[in-house]
């Protein structure tokens, strides 16, 4: 399993998870497990090495897998569906992850709620922990195209491609990797696109073999594949999945984009406590995803929390937990007691 990682800006591919989950589900399904909601025996951890290095996954003993913070992505519905349910329990494991980080634990059980998200005694004090997703407000690579909401609106196409392709046996085999030139089709026009594609597949099958066929924007004559698409990719393979560009790109580093979140939730209105805490996760979408090369000196890069109203701040990184508290500014979490 690998991370395509180049550069100091931090470049990361991601279509070993879908291919991983495709070809060898019990052991995607294993490293689900063990990597994001995991136990401390023979958990995966992700291991960094170098600015100009790969980013890959490998398997050691005793660690926390949870610290590191990362959430699936919600598209996948063999993981969970967004319910509030669903949401809360992500919730709670977000918490555990930030007091494991800390080396503590609360004085009882957590109350889950709104605004914010838990509330739980800590030392003798009443904690507030509102829990948000972090968002980098990221453009989609070389369009104006916001790339959060490109995301999600793959994650409907290729659901619908996926029920599409489930009544048409032909597309089984055929791999597609779609490089998209800006926004995707807005999902009125999802069934037309995927339809489209399915025709240009049949009428170039021929063509196809175990290695990548490419096809760029001049070949494509339907509309929507033409306003759309800038290269599209197939190859016949017995692991077939619908892949787009959208699952690499440049990931975010501690920036002013951490402030602008504490800042919008600064202005709710939070139930009473002694102190409230603000828990910034990650997820496997690149939108959603920070990391950091340099540990807790990246984080001079983001501005000044002191004028908001959450006493700590927590970002649960690609590469770990680090947390902002009040007069003590930025430290990487270690586990250790006596950090919180």
């Amino acid at each position: 399993m690998r991370f395509e990682f180049a550069y100091h800006g931090g470049y990361v591919s991601q279509g070993f998870w879908e291919k991983l989950r495709t070809e060898k589900p019990e052991e995607y399904n294993n490293f689900v497990k063990n990597f994001f909601f995991g136990n401390s025996r023979g958990a995966t951890q992700i291991i960094l090495s170098g600015s100009k290095g790969a980013l890959h996954a490998g398997a050691k003993n005793g660690t926390h897998p949870r610290d590191v913070g990362l959430v699936p992505n919600r598209a996948s519905t063999q993981l969970y569906a967004m319910t509030r349910e669903a949401k809360k329990i992500i919730e709670g494991r977000t918490l555990d992850a930030i007091l494991r980080a800390l080396g503590t634990q609360a004085d009882g059980a957590p109350e889950a709620g709104e605004a914010p998200d838990f509330m739980m005694s800590h030392a003798g004090r009443t904690i507030g922990i509102e829990v948000t997703m972090f968002q980098s407000g990221a453009t989609v690579e070389g369009s104006a195209a916001n790339r959060r909401q490109a995301e999600a609106e793959w994650e409907k196409l290729v659901s619908a491609a996926s029920a599409y392709r489930s009544t048409r046996p032909e597309l089984g085999d055929i791999n597609v990797i779609l490089t998209f030139s800006g926004a995707l089709p807005p999902r009125r026009q999802h069934a037309d696109f995927i339809a489209e594609i399915a025709s240009f597949i049949g009428s170039h099958r021929e063509q196809l073999g175990s290695q990548d066929t490419d096809f760029f924007s001049w070949d494509f004559s339907s509309p929507l594949m033409r306003d759309h698409l800038q290269a599209l990719h197939l190859r016949i393979c017995p692991y077939a999945i619908w892949y787009s560009s959208l699952a690499a790109g440049f990931v975010a580093m501690p920036n002013f984009s951490i402030e602008g979140i504490v800042a919008e939730k600064s202005r709710k209105e939070y139930r009473p406590s002694d102190e409230l805490w603000l828990a910034i996760q990650s997820s496997t979408n690149i939108s959603e995803m920070v990391i950091t090369l340099d540990g807790v000196a990246d984080f001079a890069n983001v501005p000044s929390l002191d004028g908001y109203c959450f006493e700590r701040v927590f970002v649960l990184a690609f590469d770990g937990i680090f947390q902002w508290k009040r007069s003590a500014g930025w430290s990487k979490l270690s586990g250790l007691a006596g950090a919180a």
